[in-house]
């Protein structure tokens, strides 16, 4: 797949164009490197025109000075094409912002409202920085990822399974909070478990079980919890807080991926809500990914395995690798420039 700039005017909107070549690290990072050459030659011309904090929600059929500003700054980025700088919020300024929404990981809802105004006012400078930073990331990457990998891209709350340049899965994550950062590193899918009991690590019996015990005497009882091996752990079944199946990839942070029960978080466009391991929104989809070559693994096996109470390791015989990334500028699947909230700080230095 190649990346190539579209459009006089539009250099920082990139269109993928197919052919039969695996993209490597490099060529990706020639297509951040035209995005930052394009945000330069706007530094020169000045940058962008402040749109004004707005005291009301800009949207479609809106008027005012200030939904003149919103579709400049679009136009300097090349976001939009309509040389239309009338004080009308139209339908093509509405389906504009939506694409500008997308592209920024905010709700797609064609609505000029705080996190679009603060996104909108970002400014070139900032921009720049942030390119730099995540070129900067790629290159601790290694040249070839693998033809099958998992990567989850943190700033995103995304993961995606790649198969031989394809994407077979993306779904949404939920990664640690601000206080229980998820950790960025390399490594290798080795086993599924269906039905896991969770072991409680030590900070949360500490911090979170063991108060709630001395409130209520019949908290394990109630919560689906006992005591074993001088621990406490949660019994599989619908109430586990790992879901019906976890994914291991062995690692010095004791991270892993899991099922959740409590799907509404995926709802949510900043999903930063764990104590550090990665909740899946796809976790069947993930395990079929993981088990196709897997011996007598198929759709009905995983579906079962996932339904019940009892738990069962299952080992891979092709350890998968795992990147978990921290890129808050990069290229999605459809060739578009994306831009993300560094939800960690790390973009105030050089932090993978």
């Amino acid at each position: 797949m190649l990346i190539q700039p579209k459009g006089i005017g539009q250099e920082l909107t990139l269109q993928v164009q197919e052919d039969h070549t695996r993209e490597n690290q490099q060529q990706y990072y020639h297509h951040l490197e035209t995005a930052l050459d394009g945000y330069r030659s706007i530094q020169l011309k000045g940058g962008w025109e402040k749109i004004p904090s707005p005291k009301k929600i800009f949207q479609l059929g809106d008027s005012g000075e200030a939904v003149r500003k919103i579709k400049k700054r679009l136009m300097a980025t090349g976001e939009r094409s309509e040389k239309d700088s009338t004080t009308i919020f139209d339908v093509d300024l509405e389906k504009d912002i939506i694409g500008y929404q997308q592209r920024n990981g905010l709700k797609p809802d064609g609505k000029v409202g705080k996190e679009t105004w603060r996104a909108l006012n970002t400014t070139v400078e900032e921009r720049i920085r942030q390119l730099e930073l995540n070129m900067e990331r790629l290159l601790q990457l290694p040249d070839a990822l693998g033809d099958k990998y998992i990567m989850v891209n943190i700033p995103a709350f995304t993961l995606l399974a790649i198969k031989k340049e394809e994407i077979i899965i993306k779904c949404k994550i939920v990664a640690g909070k601000e206080t229980d950062k998820t950790a960025l590193f390399k490594g290798k899918m080795k086993y599924i478990v269906f039905a896991p009991y969770w072991n409680i690590p030590k900070s949360i019996m500490t911090k979170e079980i063991l108060p709630a015990m001395a409130r209520n005497p019949h908290y394990l009882f109630d919560n689906h919890m006992e005591w074993y091996d001088g621990k406490i752990r949660q019994k599989p079944g619908p109430w586990n807080a790992l879901g019906k199946v976890k994914f291991i990839f062995p690692n010095a942070y004791n991270m892993y991926m899991h099922d959740t029960p409590s799907k509404t978080l995926f709802n949510e466009e900043k999903r930063a809500f764990s104590h550090g391991c990665i909740r899946v929104e796809q976790p069947f989809l993930l395990a079929k990914f993981l088990l196709e070559k897997e011996k007598d693994w198929d759709d009905d096996k995983i579906k079962s395995s996932m339904e019940s109470e009892i738990e069962l390791y299952v080992n891979l015989h092709e350890n998968i690798p795992v990147y978990i990334v921290y890129f808050t500028a990069f290229i999605d699947e459809r060739g578009m420039l994306n831009f993300r909230k560094d939800v960690y700080g790390r973009d105030n230095y050089l932090y993978f």
